[in-house]
This record gives structure tokens, sequence and C-alpha cells, in this order.
């Protein structure tokens, strides 16, 4: 078998003789790339190759087209590639798992059918062996990239410091109100005014719980909150009354800290790093294998 193997990389075409007489060749087949997943042997040597290559053709790449990809010879060479690197690892997607796939996907038996007989396989038991490389070729690059994809304490702090986000000041205000009328306006006012320099009086006098304002959500006309000092009370005549502010406790502006972003932070690396990452694993599977890419008619 291995010697058979062997001599199907020398010959770039699957070929079958339809009419001898006539001296026509049919091609139903073309091999397109052929993988050795350790070093290639000497094509010139007569050993027999220690482990059998893996080899694509032109109906595997046209028939791999059902995971929704357009596949080319190069994506096939890399699945296949993963797929190896998959098994060798000892990961594995058992019968059961293919069925619940499909089972999720709400495909019955007689849409398996269909599905295997559009992309040319040999029915539903061929079609579930691709889709199990497919999943196996996925969970290998997965499993590879994350293996990878580190994200260091110091990208964290590097990227931390290149992109500060500074938060708005922010003041938190709590609220009183004391009714007053044109009689006895201006003896609740003077109360009021005494009660804000001495503390005392108003025995009565509720606050509401505090609410927090950012700059920008403070109107023209209430600029003077920003300008009070934690304990300070402002006093504002109102039609019916009086309205009281007193400023509770003021966040000034200031950096984001770190510990708040950390997860954007590395989720922002991890995204903007993984192509390359990707594209690393790849060109690593591919130093340590061969392709050999025969001519083609």
């Amino acid at each position: 078998m291995k010697k058979i193997i062997f001599l199907l990389t020398l010959i770039p075409s699957i070929t079958f003789a339809a009419a001898v007489a006539s001296k026509k060749t049919v091609v139903f087949d073309q091999v397109v790339a052929v993988i050795y997943l350790n070093e290639a042997p000497d094509l010139g040597s007569k050993e027999e190759i220690d482990d059998a290559p893996e080899i694509i053709t032109k109906q595997d790449i046209e028939r791999s087209g059902f995971d929704g990809r357009n596949h080319t010879r190069e994506s096939k060479v890399e699945d296949s590639m993963l797929c190896a690197k998959a098994k060798s690892l000892k990961m594995a997607m058992s019968d059961e798992d293919v069925d619940r796939y499909l089972e999720k996907a709400n495909m019955n038996e007689e849409q398996q059918f269909m599905m295997a007989s559009r992309w040319f396989y040999d029915g539903i038991a061929e079609f579930k062996a691709a889709l199990k490389d497919m999943y196996l070729a996925n969970m290998s690059l997965s499993y590879e990239v994350e293996s990878n994809l580190v994200i260091s304490e110091a990208d964290i702090q590097s990227y931390y410091d290149q992109n500060p986000i500074w938060l708005e000041a922010e003041y938190e205000i709590q609220t009183s109100f004391m009714p007053a009328n044109q009689n006895n306006q201006a003896q609740v006012q003077a109360k009021l005014e005494k009660f804000i320099q001495t503390g005392k009086g108003f025995k009565n006098l509720t606050w509401d719980d505090a609410i927090v304002l950012k700059t920008s959500e403070i109107s023209a006309a209430n600029q003077f909150l920003a300008d009070l000092s934690v304990g300070q009370v402002y006093l504002k005549q109102v039609s019916d009354g009086f309205d009281l502010f007193k400023m509770v406790l003021i966040r000034p502006l200031r950096l984001q800290p770190l510990v708040e972003r950390r997860i954007e932070i590395v989720n922002h690396l991890r995204q903007e790093r993984h192509p390359q990452v990707v594209e690393q694993v790849k060109k690593d599977l591919q130093a340590k294998s061969s392709v050999y890419y025969p001519v083609q008619y």
C-alpha cells in the first residue's frame, strides 16, 4: 500500500482509459497536492515512506464547500494539516457528537442525504466523516491559537498607559425642599441661611437620597453645583419655597483605573492579535510539513 501511495505522488492525474482504440484519456479527478506531515522523502529514493502522505484532489476541494467557505488548494492543505494535528493531539469527535450537531442544525436523514449528494459524497457516512474532519481542523486551530494568544501584564500595562481614558468629574448631591409663601418667605429664608451657616435649626428638614451628576449632565442654569465644595449647601428660591442642594462627595476628573479596564484591554488585544496568531500557527504547521504540488494539465 505504501508503494502505491508513493507512486501517486509522481503522477498528477488519476485517469481512466475510456476507449483504448481511440487512445483518448478521460480525467475524472486530479491530484493537486500531496502533504508530508513530517520531512518529505527523497523522491529519487527507493525506500518506503514511513508515514503515508495526505493526498488532495480537485474533487476534495470542491466537496469541501459544504462548510460555506470558498476553498482553494491552499486552504484545503491547511485544513488537512490542522486535522492531522488534531489527531496527533488525540482530539476526537465522536459519531454521537456529529449526530448532535446535525440534530441542532435540524437536518434529518433525508436532508443529510441531499447534502451528501449535493457535494458528491458517496452517502451519509462519508459526508459525516468529512464533517468530523472539518470540526477536528477547527478544534486544532482554536487550540493552537489559544495556546499562543498570550496577553502579558506588560502588554496590558503598556496599552493602558498609551490609551488613557479620562473619567468626567462626578458630583454626589442631596436635595431638600422647604415650602414658603409670600407671607413667611423672608422669615423662612433667614432661618435657612442661618442653618446653612451654623447647621442649627430645621430639625425636621429631610434630605432626599443622593444623586450623582457628571459634569456634562449639569445644565447651564445649574452650574453653581460644580462650584460647591463638599458639605456646602446652596439655597435657591423657587416659586413655592426654597430648594436646597448639599454637596456630599466630589470625584474629580481622573484616569479610569486599570482594574476597571483590564477585561476590555485584554479583549481588545486578543482581537487585534488574533489574525496574526492564526497566520503564525499556520506558518509553523507548514514549516513542520512539506507539500508537493504536481503540475496541472
